[in-house]
């Protein structure tokens, strides 16, 4: 189902005006979510010239879904010579369009009367909160042993902190977005930390909750990209590791970041690490395998193995060991499939960033 235009993009000289249409996500009628917060819209004009940016209010609870967006005639502007594409996102902003982006998506123009932009779901409203929530920091080594002491952590006085954001792909070539980081908090000795004010609790896929870590507080560091990954959702399907707290963000030691680095075969990517786990018993899960959503040339994918305390890459490796791990090679956020025999198959998000971090997928059985 296609909604009808948004924007008017009229050519010059008599030229008739560009229709652009909106289409929804296939899953919107079932997904129920909320768009009440959406008071923005960014619109991007790309050309051979560069990009226009236009940002325009609307009324909060105008936008009741993507389907009936009421956003038509929302801006007519001059359409540039040699115009490339149109990007829209719905943002949650105090301040024109510098928010949250709530949907966005990506139309490339190939010539005709017509540009169809495909939206995505980035955030739900109704997970936006106020509420204190507990996030707890685990430990890969002990994660991978499954051992009584799996789910403690022990580390100094403020060596990690916490900053949330929301990261998603946009565009033909799913290249990132990421919206402001919140306040970074800092984390006791025991992996605690209290991620308080007002923030979203969750992320819809292809988008992600990222989580980041780094040494130092939040009163000595002004970064905190050291290592990051996607939380997963807060839903029945996805059981926290250790049952305590809303979220859990899992870090390894420097010298296995240095081991995943290392095994990157091109250095301009990033690598995402995933720690798949049975969500019944806490168990790393062996067997499991990943494969991208859209058929993405030139991905990377390595499993690791648990060797004398060290991870180390299996060579043709086709599937997660006992360690329950694997890595992918990615220069924005992948939304990709995981599978395992026995096991429902599940689709993630993995992060891209500069650094790197683990993240937890909970495999359920049949």
């Amino acid at each position: 189902m296609v909604a009808a235009f948004l924007v008017a993009l009229a050519g010059g000289c008599g030229d008739k005006a560009l229709e652009v249409t909106l289409t929804p996500p296939a899953d919107e009628a079932t997904a129920g979510i909320s768009y009440a917060c959406v008071n923005h819209v960014l619109i991007r004009v790309s050309s051979t010239d560069g990009t226009d940016d236009a940002c325009v209010a609307v009324p909060q609870r105008s936008i009741r879904s993507l389907t009936d967006h009421n956003l038509h005639g929302l801006l007519d502007i001059p359409m540039p010579v040699g115009l490339t594409g149109i990007e829209v996102l719905g943002k949650m902003s105090d301040d024109d369009c510098n928010g949250d982006t709530i949907f966005h998506g990506r139309g490339t123009y190939q010539g005709g009367a017509t540009l169809r932009v495909k939206l995505t779901h980035a955030l739900d409203c109704a997970d936006f909160t106020n509420a204190t929530e507990t996030v707890q920091v685990l430990d890969l080594g002990r994660l991978i042993g499954n051992g009584p002491d799996r789910c403690s952590f022990s580390a100094p006085p403020n060596l990690l902190m916490l900053a949330p954001r929301h990261m998603y792909p946009i565009g033909d070539d799913a290249a990132p977005g990421a919206d402001a980081a919140r306040t970074a908090v800092d984390v006791s000795t025991s992996g605690l930390a209290q991620l308080a004010g007002p923030h979203f609790s969750a992320a819809l896929p292809p988008s992600c909750l990222l989580a980041s870590t780094a040494p130092g507080t939040a009163a000595t560091t002004s970064t905190w990209d050291h290592s990051s990954s996607c939380l997963p959702p807060r839903t029945a399907a996805d059981p926290r590791l250790c049952r305590t707290s809303t979220h859990e963000v899992i870090v390894a030691p420097a010298a296995t970041v240095g081991e995943f680095y290392r095994m990157r075969t091109d250095p301009t990517k990033s690598t995402a690490v995933a720690f798949v786990w049975d969500a019944a018993t806490g168990a790393p899960l062996a067997g499991a395998t990943v494969a991208p959503v859209d058929d993405l040339p030139g991905v990377a994918r390595n499993y690791f193995a648990l060797l004398a305390g060290r991870f180390t890459p299996v060579a043709a490796g086709t599937a997660t060991t006992s360690a329950g791990l694997f890595a992918i090679e990615l220069k924005a956020p992948m939304d990709v499939t995981i599978t395992a025999p026995g096991y429902r198959t599940r689709r993630a998000v993995l992060a891209a960033n500069v650094t790197l971090g683990i993240q937890a997928i909970a495999m359920t059985r049949e």
